[in-house]
């Protein structure tokens, strides 16, 4: 009788174990979301150091990541959603996902960036002598 009432009772708290860790990875999966892939050249190679800007399309939510020296980026905890996805780096034009689903769990990207020419400003760089007399510690202008 001892023998069935713990068996009872064992395989209850059992069964509310399961239901009560089920819910919990319910839970938390349905309330954040991964962005996570890669950053390509129209060469089919890798781009680090790209800076990946995500926005909600209302404007809200702003994330920032950067691609890793083989082209990876993630992106962890992102509210599940509609997103715009922007990846800039010098030397390509600014690639653009316009309308990125990101869902619970993980969502896959894959960045294509085309490079171009960039121009950057110029820098005159003036130089004017300035005497030095080895027998002083002065400065003679």
């Amino acid at each position: 009788m001892k023998h069935a009432l713990f068996v009872r009772r064992f395989a209850f708290a059992a069964v509310l174990l399961v239901l009560i860790a089920s819910t919990r990875g319910v839970a938390q999966q349905s309330t954040s979301g991964d962005l996570a892939g890669v950053v390509l050249s129209d060469a089919d190679k890798a781009v680090a150091g790209v800076a990946i800007h995500v926005v909600r399309l209302d404007g809200t939510n702003p994330l920032d990541a950067t691609s890793d020296a083989t082209g990876l980026v993630t992106i962890r905890g992102v509210p599940p959603g509609l997103y715009r996805l922007t990846a800039r780096r010098l030397g390509f034009k600014e690639a653009q996902l316009p309308s990125l689903r990101v869902v619970a769990g993980k969502t896959s990207i894959r960045v294509t960036l085309t490079a171009s020419a960039t121009q950057l400003s110029t820098i005159e760089v003036r130089e004017s002598a300035t005497d030095i007399d080895s027998r002083s510690t002065e400065l003679v202008e």
